[in-house]
């Protein structure tokens, strides 16, 4: 999970396993059968040193191979692949509502990782992202 001073989060969590880049690898190779054996030993090093997981780097690999349209791709395309979810604080929240109808179902309490206490995002990001709502009678997930 990567954060940045815009209060983005990245939806990615969790761990990378050998297997799941095993997978991602062969998958690349299909698609870019050019690439020589040095650009794989550098990918999979910046990979695990920027701490991808299964979800993003399989998201990475499978846009890479959709959409790229050069003949090769470089290993700063994989890296650069990210989803990320705005945030904001409680009080900006309601400076969100204010500016959005004063609508208060626009952005709703959610649960993110292992937070213990909620952060707010739209309700657009909630439904795309399938996120889980805060309660705010136990502090726990609806």
């Amino acid at each position: 999970m990567a954060t940045s001073e815009t209060k983005e989060i990245s939806i990615y969590a969790g761990e990378l396993t050998k297997t799941n880049l095993a997978k991602c690898i062969i998958d690349i190779k299909r698609a870019f059968p050019e690439l020589p054996a040095s650009w794989y030993e550098l990918f999979t090093d910046r990979i695990i040193e920027l701490n991808f997981n299964d979800d993003r780097l399989r998201a990475a690999t499978n846009y890479v191979i959709d959409n790229h349209s050069y003949k090769l791709p470089n290993v700063a395309l994989f890296l650069s692949y990210d989803s990320k979810i705005k945030t904001y604080s409680y009080y900006e929240a309601f400076d969100y509502i204010s500016t959005h109808g004063n609508n208060p179902d626009c952005i709703k309490p959610v649960k993110l990782f292992n937070f213990d206490k909620p952060v707010w995002c739209t309700a657009e990001d909630i439904a795309k992202y399938n996120l889980v709502l805060w309660d705010h009678t136990n502090n726990s997930l609806k």
